[in-house]
C-alpha cells in the first residue's frame, strides 16, 4: 500500500488561506475538493470562480458564469501555482499554455510575489480572466504562440541561430556548428554542415509540436493541415543525403497567430530517426524528435534591444575611429554593439600588461598593435560588421576610410595625431562625415568631453576646441570643466612605470567605459547633422558641482542644458 505524499508548510499556509477565502461571501472563489499531493508534489486544489462581475466584448474569451479551475500548488514558493482547466474551451487563446494551461505570469521571476499569499493569486487569476475576457491580451505578444506558449527545446543545451527569412514552400537549409553550444542555420553547404529541412505548416499548433513524427503528425492533423503527406517525403529525401547520415534538423514554419513572419521551432532528428525515416514503416511513428532552443535573428521577427535610444544612430553607419586606447577601444565596442556596418581603427602603438587596468585588452593581447588586437575582439562580438585596421593616414586606403564614414572620432588624446588628422581631413572630401574628439579630465577620469564638428562646418577641431573653451572658462558654474582647457598638474597624472612610461590620467575600467559609454549616446543622435559644439557631462561619482550634462554651441557658445 503507498502512503500518502504529505503537503509542505507552504502548500498547507496556501490551502488554510484558500478555505478562509472561499468562506468569505464577496469573494468570487469556492474550493470544491483538495485532492492528495501529487506525482509531482503539487496539491491540487479544484477551485469554481464567479465571472459573474466580469465584463464581457466581443473578440473576448468567451467565459461561463462558474468557471471551474485546477490549481496546482508547488511544493515551495519559489515558483506560483499553476491553473489547468479540463475542457478545450481556451484552445488557441492568447496567453493559454497548450490550450488547458492559464499563463498567469509572463515574467514569474519579477511578477510573482509569495507574499502575496492566495489572496494575491486569486486576485490575479481573477484579473487574468476578466483582461481576457474583455479582449485585452494581444496575439503578437503572447509568448510562443504559434506552438502553444511554451518554448521548444528550452532546456536542450544546443541553440540554433537563424537569421536567413524563410520561404513559403519547403527548403533545404544547412546547420553548421559553430561551438559546443552554437548551431548557425544557412542557406549554402560548408564543411560539416548537415540538412535542415525547412518544412511550412499551414495552421498554428496551440498543443505543441510533439517530441516523435508520430505526434507530430497527429498535430498537424488536428490542425487540418493538408500537406502532411509531402512534408513526409521531403524529409525523407532529405534523410536519405549522405550528410544526414548522423541525424539532421528539421525547421517547422509555423503561423502567427496575428500574422506576419512564421514562428520557427527546430528539432533534431538523430541516427535512429533517419534510419526510421529512410525505410518509412510503422516504427517512423516512432521517431524522437528533440527540440533545439532557438536564437531567431530574422530581420521580420526581431527588435533590437537598443531601438529608440541615442546609440542606435549609429546602426548601419560606417566610423572610422582614431586612436583605440582608454577611451577608443571601449568606444569601439559599444559602436560595434549599437549596429555599425563598418568600423575602420587606427592605433599601432603595443599593448602592455599594464594597460589591462583600463583599456578593452586581455592577457593575450599583450604585444600585440592595440588596431589588430581590437578588430579580433570586434569581429568575435558581431560577424556582421566590416572591421578594417588602418595603417598609414596618407595611404590610398585612408581615402576610403575617410570619405565613406559617416563618423570620423579622435580618442588618441595626442596632439600630432590630431594634427595629422586635421591635415588627412583638409586634402580629402569628408563632406558626409560628422567629425568628433573624445577625452576625459586628467584628474579623475570621471568627466568627458565630445567635441562635435557637423557636417558643412570647415572649421578645424582645435579651433572648434579653442571657441567653446572659451566660453567654458568664462562661466564659474562650469569650473569643475575648466580642467580641460588647463595645464595638468604633476597631481592629476600618474606613471605606471618608473623610468619606463609617460605620466598618464587617473582613471579605472569603470570610468572610462562609463565615459565612453555617454559618449556613444551623445554622438549617436548627431548623425547626418550639422550642430557644432560639444557635449560635457560627468559621472556621477565625480565632482559633485559638476552640472551632469549640457551642450555648448559653437560658434554661438550658447549654453543650453541636455
Amino acid at each position: 500500500m503507498t502512503a500518502h505524499r504529505q503537503p509542505t508548510d507552504w502548500q498547507m499556509a496556501f490551502l488554510g488561506e484558500t478555505r478562509t477565502l472561499a468562506n468569505d461571501p464577496h469573494f468570487p472563489i469556492r474550493l470544491n475538493e483538495r485532492r492528495q499531493v501529487d506525482s509531482l508534489g503539487h496539491l491540487v486544489l479544484l477551485i469554481t470562480i464567479n465571472t459573474g462581475n466580469v465584463a464581457r466584448e466581443p473578440g473576448g474569451l468567451a467565459l461561463d458564469l462558474h468557471e471551474q479551475v485546477e490549481v496546482h500548488v508547488r511544493k515551495d514558493s519559489a515558483r506560483p501555482p499553476a491553473v489547468t482547466v479540463a475542457h478545450d474551451r481556451f484552445v488557441g487563446a492568447p496567453h493559454v499554455l497548450y490550450g488547458r494551461e492559464l499563463c498567469l505570469y509572463l515574467d514569474p521571476a519579477r511578477e510573482w510575489d509569495p507574499a502575496g499569499g492566495a489572496i494575491g493569486f486569486f486576485n490575479r487569476l481573477y484579473d487574468w480572466l476578466a483582461d481576457a475576457a474583455e479582449g485585452r491580451f494581444s496575439a503578437r505578444d503572447s509568448l510562443y504562440h504559434a506552438i502553444g506558449g511554451v518554448p521548444a527545446g528550452a532546456e536542450n543545451g544546443e541553440m540554433l541561430s537563424v537569421r536567413s527569412q524563410m520561404p513559403d514552400k519547403p527548403a533545404l537549409f544547412w546547420a553548421t556548428r559553430r561551438s559546443a553550444r552554437r548551431i548557425d542555420v544557412r542557406g549554402n553547404a560548408v564543411e560539416g554542415a548537415v540538412p535542415a529541412v525547412f518544412l511550412p505548416v499551414a495552421a498554428p499548433l496551440p498543443y505543441g509540436v510533439g517530441d516523435t513524427i508520430g505526434t507530430l503528425i497527429n498535430r498537424l492533423r488536428a490542425a487540418e493541415d493538408s500537406n502532411i503527406a509531402m512534408m513526409v517525403r521531403t524529409l525523407q529525401n532529405a534523410a536519405n543525403r549522405p550528410a544526414a547520415a548522423d541525424g539532421m534538423y528539421m525547421l517547422l514554419g509555423i503561423p502567427h497567430p496575428a500574422g506576419g513572419e512564421r514562428h520557427v521551432a527546430a528539432g533534431w532528428i538523430d541516427e535512429d530517426g533517419i534510419t526510421a525515416l529512410r525505410a518509412i514503416t510503422p516504427a517512423t511513428a516512432m521517431a524522437a524528435i528533440t527540440w533545439r532552443a532557438m536564437s531567431d535573428d530574422r530581420p521580420g521577427v526581431s527588435t533590437r534591444r537598443d531601438v529608440g535610444t541615442h546609440a542606435a544612430g549609429f546602426l548601419g553607419s560606417t566610423v572610422t575611429l582614431i586612436g583605440c586606447g582608454a577611451l577608443g577601444s571601449w568606444f569601439a565596442e559599444f559602436v560595434v554593439r549599437a549596429g555599425v556596418a563598418r568600423i575602420v581603427l587606427a592605433d599601432p602603438a603595443m599593448i602592455t600588461r599594464g594597460l589591462l587596468v583600463r583599456q578593452n585588452y586581455v592577457e593575450l593581447d599583450v604585444g600585440r598593435p592595440k588596431d589588430d588586437a581590437l578588430a579580433a575582439r570586434l569581429q568575435a562580438i558581431a560577424d556582421d560588421v566590416n572591421v578594417d585596421v588602418l595603417t598609414d593616414l596618407d595611404h590610398s586606403a585612408a581615402v576610403a576610410a575617410f570619405t565613406s564614414a559617416d563618423f570620423i572620432v579622435d580618442a588618441t588624446a595626442n596632439l600630432a595625431a590630431g594634427v595629422d588628422l586635421e591635415t588627412a581631413l583638409t586634402h580629402l572630401e569628408c563632406d558626409g562625415a560628422v567629425v568628433a574628439q573624445l577625452a576625459t579630465d586628467p584628474s579623475t577620469g570621471s568627466r568627458g568631453i565630445v567635441t562635435v564638428r557637423g557636417i558643412g562646418d570647415t572649421r578645424s577641431l582645435a579651433s572648434i576646441d579653442h571657441t567653446i573653451g572659451r566660453s567654458v572658462l568664462e562661466q564659474p558654474q562650469l569650473e569643475a570643466y575648466h580642467g580641460f582647457w588647463r595645464r595638468a598638474a604633476p597631481s592629476d597624472q600618474v606613471t605606471p612605470v618608473r623610468g619606463c612610461s609617460i605620466p598618464t590620467f587617473h582613471g579605472s575600467a569603470a570610468d572610462e567605459a562609463a565615459v565612453a559609454a555617454m559618449a556613444v549616446s551623445a554622438l549617436g543622435r548627431h548623425r547626418g547633422g550639422t550642430s557644432t559644439g560639444a557635449h560635457l557631462f560627468a559621472l556621477p561619482t565625480g565632482a559633485a558641482d559638476a552640472p551632469p550634462a549640457l551642450w555648448v554651441d559653437a560658434p554661438t557658445a550658447g549654453m543650453k542644458g541636455s
